[in-house]
């Protein structure tokens, strides 16, 4: 405006007396209050007067530019406008691309007492702006909340709080002009309708917005700490405060107006709209979590804290006062908000920020003087930047399963247990709250926590992500076996159990065997109850062994499921669903022959379809072969025996006798009357499981149902290739008492022989059990410990005695038991002999074209001098030359020979299993 008139030549010119000149410019008059005019410091005569360039642009009837435009909000100026029938868009800001109002200043402060110019969006981080609750008829006073004129004070609560769009420590008391809302009204529709695009988009203005509201505070502040001397210069920072008042107000509206427009275009929804929705977090505890956020990632928020050169000096230390400094309005606000941060707050009890004292002191008793951190995961997590959970914490997973209930092979019990208890557990918690239960029993708000117990294979792990797949949830699975040990148990649960509650996330913690020690000496275990205690989501667990559970972790499970094997049903099942329907078959595949044949796990089940895939792949060189039932049955066999082999390691104790079965029943050359009785008691091993899951028998009330078999004969005829075929079949090991040692121990050890076989699901075999049938008390006894056990156990009990003769030898009655089948096993006859030589070589051994089978087996011995004879010929023959690596009929004349030689020198015995 140039050169400013001075007081004196204004009055000269309007013929004002000093009187007049100092009402005029009294700080009462709007003009004054509004900014319109402005005065210098100087009271004389000889000050100067301006007036702001949005006044005199408005007053001239040029376009106004939008800066321009928000500070004139609020003035009597805006409402000659709206009288005029001027309508604030005329400056060029209806072609910009949408950009939040706050992105055009950099410098503001605190917000004024206006009607919000849109309902909002329920929920939404958009309440930055709503106004939700009445504005005062009058202002209760410089920086304080309107009480109204009753002398009781209202209840504030900390949702009341609502920082952007409130209460105006400096409104002027007139009322909002039509033309406001017109024009604001104006400018949120011209860019309310775009959503936002991503989520680094959306946070971006809200940060644009807080950093306004901290210069707001900040600009407040220097107003009050003016003296009187420069008194005269606040009408016109009072002006730009107005303007900074204006644009949160429009800014918070276009914000949630996109927000709501996100919302409606379904694309994605905010990550701190779905914290607050989750945890139920109130306006300024959204408020807070984003102004952590930005100090960290915000150069408009850290600017608005620090300033420009302040920051290299170093940043400001976020306490609990300064926060509540920003995001409240006045001492009730403020000592409302205080609750934001209690340890029983969401914030605090989640994990979400936390807050810490001055280590210098010893007890700091004020909460505004505490230090304020979030965690970095969470700011990651609202920038749309996620770590991977495995990456904090080794053996932890986060994901969106994929398996479908039909997909669970499983018992239709067990599955409509799980789905129950599951499905309505939310109607249960609300009963349970009706009711009153948890008060009056002392009780605290846990979770759900189901226990899976079984042996491994068993669809533990399958079962639990098809329940996070029906349910639309996130799993995370925890594996304590790959925790490492210099974790902090306490924090890594914390961390675990806030991960999931804002993934809203079933946790799933398996292979959990170490959670179920004793809690002395065992930090995770205590962490994981303390953590039960205040998580009220759903907790699903996993163990092979249940028997072993502290006390405490027994009180904290709500239900335990126990899985077991599979029976030939459900093995058909599981067969069916792992093999693709794209997969080409022989026709000699028989899904029902491998579900009676082997008794697999589905785990099993799916890694043998597996081999067999890449038993066809490496023989037909093609990524399309056509499986055949050989195949299967390979994969199969390797199955089984990898099963035995990982069970043996795992249990082998201080030279317990287990065997590992390596052969079938098909494998077992006896008469065809003993091999029938062998068969039937494989197949009635096998189908009692059914009985169980299929036709209802109660296991428990079946416990007397046991089985004692008794195999006799002479040794090498077969006994023990009974009992490993048995064991094949049943998907089972050995467990190997040898009785002879028994009669000598002066404690037997029958009943640690019965649970160590229970624990294992082994096949029991007393051998060298002829001594059990001779009379004397100490046999006596340890033959009705045997029968009274066996009678309680799941698994066949054979006994294995070694007569001289075929059918001889044994006096039963000696022992006074009802056996559940007594099978004699002959020596072999000439036809037998024959086929057992043929068994005896490989199928890589070379023999000459001498060898005579027939003439063979005319030599009346057992199975195992033929197996000990065919192994001697072999070692003679590969010892040989090159040319002479044959095993010739001469060979195993001599062999057999002397082995008969010996055997006529030696007392027949018994080594079944050495």
């Amino acid at each position: 405006m140039g050169s400013a008139p001075v007081l004196s030549v204004i009055a000269a010119q309007a013929r004002l007396s000093a009187s007049d000149v100092f009402s005029f410019l009294s700080s009462n008059r709007v003009h004054i209050k509004q900014g319109i005019l402005c005065t210098s410091a100087d009271t004389t005569m000889e000050g100067k007067v301006t007036m702001p360039v949005e006044v005199v642009t408005a007053l001239s009837g040029a376009a106004l530019p939008h800066d321009l435009f928000l500070k004139l909000q609020g003035t009597v100026v805006m409402e000659v406008l709206g009288e005029d029938g001027v309508t604030a868009v005329e400056q060029a800001a209806g072609d910009a691309p949408p950009r939040s109002p706050a992105a055009d200043e950099e410098d503001g402060d605190d917000g004024d007492d206006a009607e919000p110019l849109e309902s909002s969006a329920e929920g939404s981080v958009a309440r930055l702006t709503d106004a939700a609750r009445s504005p005062p008829a009058e202002d209760g006073g410089e920086g304080g909340p309107h009480f109204g004129t009753a002398a009781v004070v209202p209840v504030m609560e900390l949702k009341d709080i609502s920082p952007f769009f409130g209460r105006s420590r400096h409104a002027s008391g007139e009322a909002k002009g039509a033309g406001d809302q017109i024009n604001e009204g104006a400018l949120v529709s011209t860019l309310a309708h775009v959503p936002y695009k991503s989520e680094v988009e959306f946070v971006e203005d809200a940060f644009q917005i807080i950093a306004l509201l901290i210069n707001i505070r900040n600009a407040d502040g220097v107003m009050k700490d003016e003296d009187d001397a420069t008194a005269t210069a606040k009408p016109k920072m009072e002006a730009s405060l107005r303007g900074m008042r204006r644009k949160v107000r429009v800014s918070s509206a276009v914000h949630r107006a996109r927000l709501e427009a996100t919302l409606k275009e379904g694309r994605f929804v905010p990550r701190v709209e779905q914290l607050s929705r989750r945890l139920g977090l109130t306006e300024v505890e959204k408020l807070i979590v984003l102004l952590m956020v930005g100090t960290i990632v915000s150069h408009d928020v850290l600017v608005a804290i620090n300033g420009r050169y302040v920051m290299r000096d170093g940043q400001r230390i976020m306490t609990v006062g300064y926060i509540l400094f920003v995001l409240c309005d006045g001492l009730m606000e403020r000592v409302v908000g205080r609750k934001a941060f209690y340890r029983s707050a969401p914030l605090i009890a989640n994990g979400i920020v936390t807050i810490f004292a001055d280590n210098s002191r010893m007890l700091n008793t004020d909460l505004t003087e505490y230090f304020v951190d979030i965690d970095r995961t969470i700011v990651d997590s609202l920038m749309g930047m996620d770590t991977e959970t495995s990456e904090i914490v080794p053996g932890s997973q986060l994901y969106m399963p994929s398996v479908p209930f039909e997909h669970v092979a499983l018992p239709t019990a067990t599955t409509n247990l799980v789905l129950s208890t599951i499905e309505h557990y939310g109607l249960f918690e609300k009963c349970k709250k009706q009711c009153g239960f948890a008060e009056k029993m002392g009780t605290s708000n846990t979770g759900l926590v189901i226990l899976f117990y079984g042996p491994s294979g068993t669809g533990k792990t399958m079962l639990a992500n098809a329940v996070a797949h029906n349910m639309k949830k996130r799993i995370l699975v925890v594996n304590f076996s790959q925790f490492k040990s210099d974790l902090t148990a306490a924090a890594v649960m914390r961390f675990l159990f806030r991960e999931a509650k804002l993934n809203d996330a079933i946790i799933f913690f398996d292979e959990c065997e170490t959670l179920f020690e004793s809690r002395d000496n065992n930090s995770m275990l205590t962490s994981v109850l303390t953590e039960f205690e205040k998580y009220d989501g759903i907790v699903l667990m996993s163990t092979n062994r249940a028997q072993n559970m502290d006390d405490a972790m027994n009180r904290r499970i709500s239900l335990m499921i126990e899985f077991k094997l599979p029976d030939c049903h459900l093995r058909k099942r599981i067969w069916t669903s792992h093999v693709p329907a794209t997969l080409k078959l022989a026709e000699n595949v028989s899904l029902d022959t491998l579900a009676n044949n082997y008794e697999l796990s589905g785990g099993l089940i799916r890694n043998a379809v597996l081999a067999a895939i890449r038993t066809a792949v490496a023989r037909e060189n093609t990524d399309t072969p056509t499986l055949t039932a050989e195949d299967f049955d390979a994969g199969a066999r390797q199955q089984l025996r990898g099963f035995f082999l990982a069970a043996e390691r795992q249990n082998l104790v201080s030279g317990h006798a287990y065997v590992t079965p390596r052969r079938s029943l098909a494998q077992l050359v006896v008469e065809s009357g003993t091999r029938h009785q062998v068969e039937l008691i494989a197949h009635a091993a096998k189908s009692r499981t059914a009985l169980f899951a299929q036709w209802g028998f109660n296991e428990e009330a079946c416990q007397s149902h046991g089985t004692l078999y008794v195999f006799h004969g002479p040794s090498g005829t077969g006994k023990s290739l009974a009992v490993e075929g048995i064991a094949y079949e049943c998907g089972a090991i050995v467990r190997v008492c040898n009785i002879m040692e028994q009669l000598l121990l002066q404690q037997n050890t029958i009943r640690a022989v019965f649970e160590e076989g229970r624990q294992l699901g082994a096949v029991i075999a007393f051998d060298e059990a002829q001594q059990l049938f001779d009379y004397t008390d100490r046999s006596q006894q340890i033959a009705q410990l045997i029968y009274y056990y066996a009678m309680q156990y799941p698994r066949p009990v054979i006994i294995i005695a070694t007569t001289t003769t075929s059918g001889g030898g044994l006096d039963l009655p000696a022992v006074r038991l009802k056996f559940t089948q007594v099978i004699a096993f002959r020596t072999p006859s000439r036809e037998l002999r024959e086929a057992l030589w043929r068994k005896a070589f490989p199928p890589l051994v070379p023999l000459a074209d001498d060898v005579d089978f027939a003439e063979l087996g005319t030599a009346a011995v057992s199975a195992k001098t033929i197996d000990a004879v065919v192994f001697s010929a072999c070692g003679r023959a590969v010892a040989q030359s090159e040319s002479g690596r044959q095993v010739t009929m001469k060979l195993l004349r001599e062999e057999l020979e002397l082995a008969m030689a010996r055997e006529r020198t030696l007392n027949p015995s018994s080594n079944m299993f050495a």
